[in-house]
């Protein structure tokens, strides 16, 4: 079962989407900052990473910087969730090496596309890889 990280401050969306992805059938842990996050990541190693930019303590870009700083953790694939959708931002996200950016409010239906590609799109890129003898 895949293991997904959700972190968010405000708690009927972090709730709403982990329902989401429960429903969807992956193991689902809960951050409500980075601070949170990084202590889960450590003992949990999720497969991917659904963030928020801004969070109290550690926000979202702040949270990838320390993660790309965590070796066994800095090519977990991390989904940006976020009420901003400005150019800066994105482009500030992309420069971080984040591929996807969620708006809210949130769809449904995009959440669920934008995990499935994500796990997608690692199991191909793992899969091209050449077996070592």
């Amino acid at each position: 079962m895949k293991k997904i990280l959700v972190v968010e401050d405000t708690l009927s969306v972090r709730e709403e989407i982990c329902d989401i992805l429960r429903i969807e059938d992956y193991e689902v842990f809960e951050a409500s900052d980075g601070y949170q996050a990084l202590a889960i990541v450590k003992n949990k190693m999720p497969d991917l990473i659904i963030t928020d930019i801004l969070m109290p303590r550690l926000n979202g870009f702040k949270l990838i910087k320390e993660l790309k700083r965590l070796k066994r953790a800095r090519n977990i694939p991390i989904i940006l969730l976020t009420a901003k959708a400005e150019k800066s931002d994105l482009q500030h996200g992309l420069e971080l090496g984040v591929k996807d950016y969620l708006v809210k409010p949130l769809s449904i239906l995009d959440l669920i596309k934008a995990v499935r590609n994500k796990f997608l799109n690692k199991n191909n890129i793992s899969s091209k890889t050449p077996k070592k003898n």
